[in-house]
Formats: C-alpha cells, structure tokens, sequence
C-alpha cells in the first residue's frame, strides 16, 4: 500500500447475503451467521474525517 498513499486504512463490514457464492460464505449462512453489517455512522465519521485532512479536495 506504501506505492499508493494509503494512511490509516479502515476496513467496513458489509453484507453476506443469501445465495452468496462459495464454499465458506455458504459455511457462513448455514450457520445463521450470514446478515448486513454495514455501520453507516462509522463510514459517514470516516469519510468526514478524511474529508478534513489538509489536502483532501483538489481544486481543479
């Protein structure tokens, strides 16, 4: 990641859906553990923080 200028990557939950394709995501939903878990709240605070870090909106 250092070629690519990342700084304090995050990674979010997402969504393991029903009809997920692969042998551990249906391991997974077998198991009752399958479901959306998207934080909305934390992706917005994110996005508002890198928003603000000097640099972050190029004027073209």
């Amino acid at each position: 990641m250092a070629g690519l200028d990342v700084r304090a990557h995050v990674t979010f939950g997402g969504c393991l859906a029903e009809g997920a394709e692969g042998r551990i995501a249906r391991v997974i939903l077998r198991g009752g553990e399958g479901g959306d878990f998207h934080d909305f709240a934390a992706i917005g605070n994110r996005v508002a923080g890198v928003a603000r870090e000097p640099g972050a909106v190029s004027h073209r």
